[in-house]
């Protein structure tokens, strides 16, 4: 069984300007996004009920900006 997370990526180069949602299942992105949004509480809004938010890494990419569980 792999770990599910949702990253939501602030101005990714495929999407400038714009929020998106990728759910990871291990080490592996989707490739369709789950959402492109304008705004960070939109992007919020496709998480699943009780997802649980845990801080990126510093060495993460900078365009990340929040990571669920």
């Amino acid at each position: 069984m792999s770990l599910t997370m949702y990253v939501i990526y602030d101005n990714p180069r495929d999407y400038p300007g714009k929020f998106v949602v990728r759910r990871w299942i291990g080490m592996n992105a989707s490739t369709k996004p789950e959402g492109v949004f304008a705004t960070l509480n939109e992007a919020r809004g496709v998480l699943p009920i009780g997802s649980v938010f845990i801080t990126p890494y510093d060495t993460d990419d900078p365009c990340i900006a929040e990571v669920w569980l």
